[in-house]
């Protein structure tokens, strides 16, 4: 849990609702083990898509240390820009998923191509960072893609892991670690009392909601 709130001014009362917020799964986004299976041969394939699309493979069988790879052949191999926008983006959420956010940061910064992946990915690095300028950048990086409208449907580009009431999730306790507790219980209590919102997460909101009052 000490991933969380890391090197941070956050005051222990902050810290301590950033600590029961985790019972509200959306920090899952970044909780997976990694894999350490090795490369093996990509019988000397040119082909970019190959390791592109093995980077993702691999992503998704939750092997981080080999889809590193592919995504670093990737860039290897002097890719359009588009291609090693997504690259960058693998790396990033590789990082992020092995609890190295300064090592994810550093990739998501190099994006220039905006994406839902992207502004989630980067937004929960910065939470986690958990600084005030970092959560205020990370504010805006999900207010930019319609994260404080409940209505707003946040799907991934990669299938990766969230939905659209993690994000909302999300924002909700970035607003209330802002100071802005208006804004955060207003969300959250929406947000739990969303038919489009699972049971469990509603409850979790409900207790979450009643804590900060």
């Amino acid at each position: 849990m000490n991933l969380i709130i890391q090197n941070t001014n956050i005051s222990y009362k902050k810290f301590k609702i950033a600590l029961y917020a985790t019972f509200l799964a959306f920090f899952l986004i970044f909780a997976g083990c990694f894999g350490g299976g090795g490369i093996g041969s990509v019988a000397n394939s040119d082909n970019l898509n190959f390791y592109y699309d093995s980077g993702w493979a691999s992503y998704q069988a939750e092997d981080y240390y080999k889809s590193k790879v592919y995504f670093y052949r990737v860039l290897g191999e002097n890719p359009p820009n588009d291609t090693k926008n997504e690259a960058n983006l693998g790396l990033a959420w590789c990082f992020a998923r092995e609890g190295k956010i300064d090592n994810a940061i550093s990739f998501f910064e190099k994006i220039t191509i905006p994406s839902n992946d992207y502004k989630v990915g980067y937004a929960g690095c910065l939470l986690k960072k958990g600084d005030s300028e970092s959560i205020k950048s990370s504010i805006a990086l999900l207010e930019s893609i319609g994260a404080k409208e409940i209505k707003n449907i946040i799907s991934s580009e990669h299938n990766l892991e969230y939905d659209s009431e993690n994000v909302h999730a999300m924002l909700g306790l970035l607003y209330y670690l802002n100071g802005e507790k208006a804004k955060a219980v207003s969300l959250l209590s929406e947000l739990s009392s969303s038919k489009l919102t699972s049971p469990y997460l509603n409850r979790k909101l409900s207790g979450f909601v009643e804590f900060i009052k």
